[in-house]
């Protein structure tokens, strides 16, 4: 699949921001021909969700063939369906989006704390990251300060460095052991860390938006994470970006309107489930043809902003 991995640039930020962004989402899936005409084909393509923070005001799909919209279990996160024959010609999807998109604090509690501790697959421990976790909350009273705790740690250890490989699939041992990565080690790291200590945390996939454009094309994927505080209710953050910028306070229980939400979780099982094994993660349109997971798609994703409110917001720096 073709999708450059560029990532969110952030910008500095007045003292005014606005209350809300809508934006347009284009999509555009590019499928190449089949090797044959009469081979099967079915494809899932992200659907954004509806949050507290997120809209879905109007969808506009055009494909060459029938599509539905489903949803999975675990997670909420939908899709555009489509399944038929490819045949020996290349096709293409379009899909565009009119989202509302809020500044997004703490304080939602719309999913189910319980769904998002423990060890998994894709966001294991080790003795080290537990290690970690009882080091940085010993002491501590209250989870709100133990989330602050870690996400701090985050912040001070790890770089953000996409040299060489291991980086970008979201290992948190990886992560723990080389001190560097992406915004998926950064996060996966943190939420290892957080659920080490019985503390609720997700991640979460989308696209950034660029601030300082009105439209333009989106260069990546960009993911951050949520931990759950039970007074307080779900603590948005991003750590990594909050690195890139040098600013630690900036995007912890705050995240503005710089991004669009595609998927939640981790180990994701379509709907209905791919032949294949659960994606690590879902931001990009998954193919399968004749039941086998297929090469050769392209996806280009652009934004264009369409309105904001002018009602004053928050500083943009948020402290404790």
């Amino acid at each position: 699949m073709i999708f450059a991995l560029l990532f969110l640039m952030g910008v500095a930020a007045s003292p005014f921001t606005p209350e809300s962004v809508h934006y347009r989402l284009q999509i555009v899936v590019d499928v190449p021909a089949q090797a044959k005409a009469d081979q099967d084909f079915r494809l899932w393509i992200p659907y954004p969700p509806d949050t507290p923070s997120q809209k879905v005001h109007r969808a506009d799909i055009k494909a060459p063939y029938p599509w539905q919209i489903k949803k999975e279990k675990k997670f909420g996160n939908r899709f555009v369906y489509l399944e038929g024959k490819g045949g020996t010609q290349p096709w293409s999807v379009l899909l565009r989006f009119d989202v509302e998109r809020k500044v997004e604090y703490g304080g939602n509690r719309s999913w189910n704390e319980k769904e998002y501790l423990g060890p998994t697959p894709w966001i294991p421990f080790s003795a080290e990251i537990k290690k970690i976790g009882l080091k940085q909350t010993r002491g501590l009273q209250t989870p709100f300060q133990k989330i602050r705790a870690l996400y701090d740690y985050i912040y001070e250890t790890l770089s953000y460095d996409k040299t060489g490989e291991g980086w970008g699939r979201g290992d948190p041992i990886w992560a723990c052991a080389n001190k560097r990565g992406n915004c998926t080690d950064f996060h996966s790291l943190f939420i290892a860390l957080a659920r080490s200590q019985n503390i609720p945390a997700r991640f979460e996939m989308g696209v950034p938006i660029p601030t300082n454009q009105t439209e333009g094309e989106i260069p990546g994927y960009h993911c951050w994470a949520q931990a759950f505080d039970p007074e307080r209710g779900w603590i948005p953050l991003d750590a990594s970006e909050s690195k890139k910028l040098g600013r630690r306070d900036y995007y912890f229980n705050r995240l503005g309107q710089d991004r669009i939400l595609l998927s939640v979780g981790r180990g994701l099982v379509l709907n209905p489930p791919q032949n294949g094994e659960p994606l690590n993660f879902f931001f990009a349109p998954y193919l399968e043809a004749d039941g086998k997971k297929a090469a050769g798609i392209q996806t280009r994703y652009t934004f264009r902003r369409l309105s904001q409110s002018s009602k004053e917001s928050m500083s943009a720096s948020i402290g404790n």
